[in-house]
């Protein structure tokens, strides 16, 4: 959905994913079904609304029933988890300049009742050179942690060139 009411601008998505259980792991010859597996399901929803300039958007995502693993007849890992995500923009003349968080968490060992998270911070700005080109430059700097608490982070920049026609 998208739709301009006067000055403001909305935005808004939602979906939905369900795959139903095969019932056997490819890799085993367990049936997953035997397990107490579910199917697959997932949903996802996003808002983004604009002003005199600014865009303010965020999105959620939820995996309800992830797919799991099983190794020797025991269920053992799984993808089951949820993000958000919120950013905020700012046009002005050919320059864009913005940033945005996100976190997430999922599920990962059914043996251990933590789960695996992700945190990124993201910032950015273009300039528009011409119709259809821009200059762009962002850094992002995120961490992981896995749940033993081992944990990964760093930062990454990128800058380039955007074409579109």
């Amino acid at each position: 959905f998208q739709h301009d009411f006067d000055a403001i601008g909305v935005a808004a998505s939602f979906g939905y994913v369900r795959k139903q259980n095969p019932g056997d792991d490819p890799n085993s010859t367990t049936d997953l079904d035997d397990l107490g597996a579910d199917d697959y399901q997932g949903i996802n929803f996003g808002v983004n609304m604009s002003y005199a300039g600014f865009t303010l958007g965020g999105s959620y995502a939820n995996i309800l029933q992830g797919n799991l693993t099983e190794d020797s007849g025991t269920l053992n890992t799984s993808s089951e988890g949820q993000s958000f995500h919120i950013g905020l923009a700012y046009d002005i003349g050919p320059w864009r300049v913005g940033g945005g968080y996100f976190y997430g968490e999922s599920e990962g060992s059914l043996a251990n009742s933590e789960e695996d998270t992700s945190n990124f911070a993201t910032g950015g700005v273009s300039y528009t050179l011409a119709p259809g080109i821009r200059a762009q430059a962002s850094v992002i700097y995120g961490q992981t942690e896995d749940e033993g608490g081992a944990t990964n982070e760093g930062v990454v920049g990128a800058a380039g060139l955007r074409f579109s026609f």
